[in-house]
């Protein structure tokens, strides 16, 4: 591939591209207990305005390791703050942009995805 030699930035393209068709934000996200948290706290944070996953007690009930559950009744995350660096931001944009929307499990996770891809 003679023509990308020296060429970086046609190279990078080429690879986010290609990931991005390989990783197809289409798909439907791949959910278990141990990754709730860390879609579903951005929601928390700026939707609801809590730390904890109380929003979500009723729609994540019965899910393995969904939250550490505190002895006061709040279910704190299972992610540090780094992990909120990372996907507030993001989150915030698909906030901004449609504030009433609801956040359904379905919607929370085509986000996650594109933030995932993001990072």
């Amino acid at each position: 591939m003679h023509f990308l030699r020296g060429r970086p930035w046609i190279r990078a393209a080429a690879m986010a591209i290609l990931l991005l068709v390989i990783y197809d934000p289409t798909r439907i996200e791949i959910t278990s207990g141990d990754t709730i948290s860390t879609r579903y706290w951005p929601v928390s944070i700026l939707h609801y305005g809590t730390f904890m996953l109380n929003p979500f007690k009723e729609q994540l009930k019965g899910v393995g390791y969904a939250a550490l559950y505190m002895p006061d009744g709040n279910w704190a995350p299972r992610v540090d703050w780094g992990m909120a660096v990372l996907t507030v931001p993001f989150y915030a944009i698909f906030e901004a942009l449609d504030p009433d929307a609801e956040w359904t499990h379905d919607r929370v996770n085509a986000v996650s995805r594109w933030n995932a891809m993001a990072i």
